[in-house]
């Protein structure tokens, strides 16, 4: 008797049969050829891949097994297309969620979702899939993480109903894994292998995703794994010895790219040339020393401020898309700020009063208009020109949550602290995000971040 393998046995008509199991059972299949040593051992390399498939989520019942019986019970695919079910799900789901998310979550199905996958029947739907399109997209992993966490959102509630008999999300328990990112474009930084090689160790990184290697005869866009001396050759000789720079592929809004100290004093000093009133430097300071979300900003109310208890209460959010302020969408984004420990926002509230306190409900307005101040006047209006103008690169407003954040760490605040004013859920994601800020030290919460610019305002 030959060789044993696990789950593969000769049967009695001189066939080879394997068992395994999926989604709960146990199932056996006949492979119709002769029991010799040689293909028992082809087909237990064969089981291995099953199982490899079934535990990476991409085996497919019918692609391996067509003609058998067994392939019926888990075809759930013969009638819902994913694309009508999401129409369906993101217009019967859109009670449930805020406004800012309803816009988000539909332009996710409608941009990525329908376009990608609205073909496939739900049965269709597996892991394999979904891992192979995130590998080939150009996108940012943030995004690709939202929009992996909408469609994993959707197969929940499709299991929860038992939409078109489907029982099993196969993303469940599913998580991307971030590609490192690095592209290269013609320049002088890089004129040889050795460059190339060098700035390759200096990232830090072992494992090298090359996306966009351009050629100067064809822009042609190749994809390698750097991971050794052969493959850098093989790159640069694929450069056609054209020069490359390093930049970063990660888009603006998933890195924290805080001002520094020396920037925010340049950027306090020329606020007032966008907007004489002072009104756009008032916002600028509150949002510089309070961290807060810019749609939490523009919920404010004169009410929510104690100019007593030196406090604001932070309670809604009204972002770009809805026509009423929210409630918050986690509890820890409820809290209330100390103003008394953050001198600079509270002098900067008591400034703008004299704007708007008689006028409005709410604290900040576009001068210009005196209606809301929204993301997009400000930015069009009054933040491009003035880091225009101050020669200061580009950020968008949202860093001036992350230049809070980093300030008070690198001060040596509280974490504790500076993770409640952030309204994190977390004090780890608070960690996670902004890590490389925290010093050893352990201050009274809000006095250094004061003292650090007592020199600039």
């Amino acid at each position: 008797m030959g060789r044993q393998y696990e789950g593969v046995r000769q049967t009695r008509d001189n066939t080879i049969q394997i068992n395994f199991r999926y989604k709960g059972k146990r199932l056996y299949e006949t492979i119709p050829i002769p029991p010799t040593a040689k293909n028992i051992k082809i087909v237990a390399n064969k089981r291995g891949e099953i199982l490899t498939a079934i535990e990476e989520g991409k085996f497919v019942y019918k692609d391996t097994f067509p003609d058998s019986k067994n392939a019926d019970q888990f075809d759930l695919s013969c009638h819902v297309t994913l694309k009508t079910f999401l129409k369906e799900w993101i217009d019967n789901s859109s009670i449930y969620r805020h406004s800012a998310t309803n816009k988000g979550y539909n332009s996710i199905v409608k941009t990525h979702l329908i376009p990608t996958f609205g073909k496939l029947k739900l049965g269709e739907i597996h892991w394999g899939n979904v891992e192979t399109w995130q590998k080939k997209s150009p996108l940012a992993h943030k995004t690709l993480i939202n929009i992996i966490s909408v469609l994993r959102q959707a197969l929940n509630d499709a299991v929860d109903e038992k939409f078109d008999g489907f029982d099993t999300n196969p993303l469940e328990g599913r998580r991307i894994k971030k590609k490192i990112a690095i592209q290269y474009i013609h320049t002088a930084d890089i004129k040889s292998e050795k460059d190339l090689k060098n700035a390759i160790s200096n990232s830090g990184e072992s494992r090298i995703k090359l996306p966009a290697l351009l050629t100067s005869n064809t822009n042609e866009k190749l994809t390698y794994m750097v991971r050794s001396s052969t493959e850098i050759a093989r790159a640069w000789s694929k450069m056609d010895g054209t020069h490359a720079t390093m930049n970063s592929v990660i888009n603006d809004d998933d890195v924290v790219n805080p001002f520094t100290a020396k920037e925010i004093a340049v950027i306090i000093d020329n606020a007032k040339k966008v907007d004489p009133s002072g009104q756009i430097l008032n916002y600028i300071v509150f949002q510089l020393f309070t961290g807060l979300r810019p749609s939490e900003t523009r919920a404010l109310l004169w009410s929510d401020v104690d100019f007593i208890n030196e406090t604001v209460s932070v309670t809604k959010a009204l972002t770009e898309v809805a026509t009423m302020p929210e409630p918050p969408k986690t509890n820890s984004s409820r809290r209330t700020i100390d103003l008394w420990r953050m001198k600079p926002a509270l002098q900067a509230l008591q400034n703008q009063r004299d704007h708007t306190v008689l006028v409005n409900k709410q604290i900040f307005n576009n001068p210009r208009t005196n209606d809301l101040l929204k993301d997009n006047a400000f930015g069009k209006t009054y933040w491009r020109p003035l880091l225009q103008m101050s020669g200061i690169k580009y950020r968008k407003p949202y860093q001036m949550r992350h230049t809070f954040a980093s300030q008070a760490i690198s001060s040596g605040e509280e974490l504790g602290w500076v993770s409640a004013t952030l309204g994190h859920e977390k004090k780890s994601f608070t960690f996670d995000t902004y890590t490389k800020y925290i010093p050893s030290d352990n201050p009274d919460a809000g006095k250094k971040l004061e003292k650090r610019f007592a020199n600039i305002l």
